[in-house]
This record gives C-alpha cells, structure tokens and sequence, in this order.
C-alpha cells in the first residue's frame, strides 16, 4: 500500500506476511505461517463456538468435521488412484465441461486455499471471535466492553476479508 493509493483489496494477512519476511527473509515461512496459524486457530474456534451452543464435545466435534466436509468429496477419485503425487496440481476449474455440469467441482487446499484465499483465514478468525463476542453481549452484565469488541470486529472485516464481511452483515441483520 502506497501513500495516496486507495485499497483495492483486503490487506492485513499480506502486511502480516510482510512483516515476517522482513523479519526472517524467508518467503515460504511468511507466506505459510500465519495461514497454518490461523487455520489451527479457526478450526479450535469452531470447535469450542459449537461447544458452546451443543453442550457437548463429541457432538461439537462432529460439527467441525461435518462443518469442514461441507465442500463435499470431489477430490476422492483422485486421491484414491495410485499414481496421483502430493505434487499434482489439481484445478478447481474445468472449463472444458458443458451443460449440465458444473465447471467448478473441487479444489486443492495447498494450491487454492493456502495461496489464492489466504484472506479468508483471517476473515473467517476475526469472524469467530465476532461470534464469541457477540454471545458475550447476550450472556453476560459486563455488554458494553463486549458490544464495543463486536463492533471494532466488525468494522476490521472489510480490511481482512470482504466476503466475510457481507457474511457479518447478514448475520447481523438478523
């Protein structure tokens, strides 16, 4: 981001990975860390918000995985064959395919998700503790710290993730 440029894009995981390349000057380890971070962290945050709401830690840990699956089985004919590497790159897009089949049917994680959306782990945490936050409005007597929290989260998500950021507001809205 220069001086008098407008922000195009969400920013804060790129400023992270900024900052630790500055630090180390290993692009791989900036690049990688705060994504395997954040998805450690997304996935306890999942666990304990169901947790919360089920009662249960069985049952909120079948959420997570139900929760996680939810982008279905595509990928599993691949997988499955004997001469499919780690390495391949696997496309998310089919351009190739006509009607009535979808030109989208899977994705990998490492090539699209820990590259292309590296904003989403950030936009889904912030969304989280959004959530947790919000609960605590409703739970608790101390709302005013809590209700000032769910703002200052809410009002972050258009710097980390945009999507995220709808996502809140219908959640919100409702």
């Amino acid at each position: 981001i220069y001086y008098g440029e407008k922000i195009h894009y969400p920013f804060v995981v790129n400023y992270i990975s900024g900052i630790l390349l500055r630090i180390s000057g290993d692009w791989r380890f900036s690049v990688l860390l705060p994504i395997i971070l954040l998805a450690t962290a997304n996935i306890l945050l999942c666990f304990f918000l169901y947790k919360k709401f089920l009662k249960n830690s069985v049952l909120a840990f079948l959420a997570v995985i139900l929760f996680f699956l939810g982008g279905g089985f595509g990928a599993y004919m691949n997988l499955k064959s004997s001469d499919y590497k780690l390495t391949d790159n696997i496309s998310t897009v089919n351009l190739d395919l006509k009607y009535p089949q979808q030109p989208t049917s899977f994705g990998s994680p490492i090539t699209l998700v820990f590259m292309h959306q590296r904003t989403f782990f950030i936009g889904f945490f912030v969304f989280l503790l959004m959530l947790f936050a919000l609960e605590k409005v409703f739970s608790t007597t101390n709302r005013k710290r809590y209700t000032a929290l769910t703002i200052l989260l809410f009002a972050s998500l258009p710097l980390v993730h945009t999507h995220t950021f709808v996502v809140a507001c219908i959640t919100l809205g409702t």
